[in-house]
C-alpha cells in the first residue's frame, strides 16, 4: 500500500502532513501576507483599546457630572430649609 502517487510530475499524498513536508519552507509571499494579516490585527486591537478607554472616559466624565449636579441639588435644598428656619413666617405664632 503506498500513501503517495506520481500524476504529471507532482507528488500527490492522502496523508494532510505529506503535503505540509512537500511545501516550500520559506514563502516570502506567503509570510508578506501573515505580516500584513497581523498588522491589520494589531490595528484592530489598538483601535479596540483606544474606543474602550475613551468609553470609560465619558463615563466618568458622565458619573462627575451627576455628581455635581446632585451635590448642587441637595446644596439648594438645604439652603431653603436654611432659609425656611430663619424665616420669621416659619416661627409658630403664641
Amino acid at each position: 500500500m503506498t500513501y503517495t502517487s506520481r500524476a504529471r510530475g507532482v507528488a500527490r499524498s492522502n496523508c494532510p502532513s505529506a503535503t505540509l513536508l512537500l511545501q516550500p519552507l520559506i514563502d516570502p509571499s506567503r509570510n508578506v501576507n501573515q505580516v500584513d494579516v497581523y498588522s491589520a490585527r494589531e490595528k484592530e486591537a489598538l483601535f479596540a483599546y483606544q474606543q474602550a478607554v475613551a468609553q470609560a472616559f465619558r463615563e466618568v466624565s458622565d458619573a462627575l457630572a451627576a455628581r455635581e449636579g446632585y451635590a448642587n441639588f441637595l446644596r439648594a435644598q438645604e439652603d431653603q430649609v436654611a432659609a425656611h428656619v430663619l424665616s420669621p413666617l416659619a416661627w409658630p405664632r403664641s
